[in-house]
């Protein structure tokens, strides 16, 4: 059974790395079907640790690492989300003085 979980693990852990990319090229396209990808991995995870009664050390320090990795994960996606808004403001900023420079070019 363990490894069936550790499977599951390195599965999670490969998803994981896929969304990070995706999000580090701003592969904005791909993000919803990465995405649930990534969370059906853990769904599979959650259910295959379901099923045993204690894990033993190593899967737990696996999980940790995972949970570490994930929550990495968010963080630089909050960064990128900020980056994504501040580059909207730069955007609409530039669409305002266009709009302005027109109006003056038709008066």
């Amino acid at each position: 059974m363990t490894q069936k979980i550790n499977a599951q693990i390195d599965a999670c852990f490969k998803s994981l790395e896929i969304f990070s990319d995706v999000i580090v090229r701003r592969d904005w396209k791909r993000l919803q079907r990465v995405r649930a990808a990534f969370e059906e991995s853990l769904t599979q995870l959650a259910e295959a640790l379901s099923t045993v009664e204690a894990a033993n050390d190593s899967v737990n320090e696996r999980v940790q690492l995972l949970e570490i990795q994930i929550r990495r994960n968010q963080r630089y996606l909050a960064q990128q989300m900020n980056q994504v808004r501040e580059d909207l403001a730069t955007i609409d900023s530039g669409i305002r003085k266009i709009h302005d420079t027109r109006k003056k070019l038709k008066t």
